[in-house]
């Protein structure tokens, strides 16, 4: 079984692009009315985030995380920080596995995670 996507109901549909373009490397796959459907740019069938435009009611931000995986976690920490997106302080449950969160325009916690 493969999950083709993940909604996020949005009241900063924008923002959130640009958030899940800059930050986590997804680019629009595509785009109608509402609907914009990210993912990585040359993957046919990888999991994709959709995003759905409304004016009340967007996702609050309570108990989801979403992560990305990440070459250097210290470095990206780092970068992250230096733009202003306050990042959770980097934990390292063992030796080979780093990881910090973020908070999409959304309050979607976002885990960036080296292995």
């Amino acid at each position: 079984m493969h999950i083709p996507h993940i909604t996020i109901s949005t009241v900063c549909a924008e923002e959130s692009i640009q958030f899940y373009t800059r930050y986590c490397g997804l680019a629009v796959k595509t785009a109608r009315g509402i609907l914009t459907f990210m993912g990585n740019a040359d993957e046919e069938n990888d999991t994709l985030i959709e995003l759905v435009a409304v004016e009340e009611n967007g996702f609050c931000g309570s108990g989801i995380s979403i992560g990305f995986e990440v070459e250097d976690a210290e470095a990206y920490h780092q970068k992250l920080e230096e733009e202003g997106l306050s990042p959770t302080p980097l934990k390292c449950p063992s030796p080979s596995t780093k990881f910090f969160y973020v908070t999409d325009p959304n309050g979607v916690r976002i885990q960036f995670i080296q292995h």
